[in-house]
């Protein structure tokens, strides 16, 4: 296992998200409640998902992931994808601890599109995840490379969203 937990801020955040992606082995993970200052998170433009960005003053709240093993670490990886970066940052515990913690960071260049909130996202897109991820995760499970992997999300994102009814 490794010796740094994670710090997740977006839709590994839903227990239900995080079931699928790590293959329902769960039992070794603990989560905690977990904040890291001096950033905001925006929701990816035309995407259902959030980023970071540096903002003075700001805090993002999210979960603390501790007890992942190298293959939990693997399939995580494989669902974030290849924009983000993994990197350290200290987080703060409801304590008012400060632990170091990996999150995934894009290099800045996806535009986002205003505040991405947990609740709504979890109203609106939750179920169409789900099932994305479902499709998306049997891909990693089959061993599937990075070559294609943005292909198949985008198809199994279409497949769990629908067609776009047009007002």
């Amino acid at each position: 296992m490794s010796s740094l937990p994670y710090f997740f801020f977006g839709t590994l955040m839903d227990a239900e998200v995080r079931a699928i992606v790590l293959g329902g082995a769960l039992e070794a993970i603990t989560t905690e409640a977990a904040s890291l200052e001096g950033y905001a998170r925006l929701c990816v433009a035309k995407e259902s998902y959030p980023t970071l960005r540096p903002a003075r003053g700001q805090r993002v709240h999210g979960l603390v992931v501790h007890g992942l093993a190298p293959e939990d670490e693997r399939r995580i990886a494989y669902f974030e994808g290849v924009e983000y970066e993994l990197v350290p940052k200290h987080v703060r515990l409801p304590s008012g601890a400060e632990i170091l913690a990996r999150l995934f960071l894009d290099p800045g260049d996806l535009r986002t599109s205003g505040p991405w909130d947990f609740a709504q996202w979890q109203q609106r897109d939750k179920s169409a995840l789900l099932e994305a991820a479902r499709h998306f995760m049997k891909e990693f499970e089959v061993g599937a490379g990075r070559t294609t992997i943005d292909a198949r999300w985008r198809a199994a994102w279409s497949r769990a969203k629908g067609p776009v009814l047009k007002g």
